[in-house]
């Protein structure tokens, strides 16, 4: 076990991002604040996920619950994605990346 959990990890992970979208566009917008508090949002939720799912449940029934629960959280996140609400940091750096560079959006996410 290491001394930082998984969702620290993440934030950490989102803030570089935060700052690579900072970088590539060279001026501060308003969705790009927003993403600061969403990643310690998603830093913290990943957290509380570790502890109340348990990494190998037995039982059939919660495997389907955590698999519905989490099919409902990616289209919430495709929703946000294409409504262009706040970002996820690494949908947002993909974003800058695909604007700065005259791109498709899908063409860059899936290089």
């Amino acid at each position: 076990m290491t001394p930082i959990s998984f969702g620290v990890a993440n934030i950490m992970l989102y803030m570089v991002l935060v700052v690579a979208q900072l970088l590539i566009e060279r001026k501060l917008k308003m969705d790009m604040l927003l993403e600061v508090p969403f990643s310690f949002i998603m830093g913290y939720i990943l957290d509380l996920y570790q502890i109340i799912i348990p990494a190998s449940s037995e039982s059939l029934g919660l495997r389907i619950v955590i698999l519905l629960a989490g099919n409902i959280c990616i289209a919430f996140g495709v929703y946000t994605v294409q409504s262009h609400l706040v970002l996820a940091p690494v949908d947002g750096v993909i974003l800058s990346i695909s604007n700065h560079y005259n791109k498709a959006y899908s063409l860059c996410k899936n290089c």
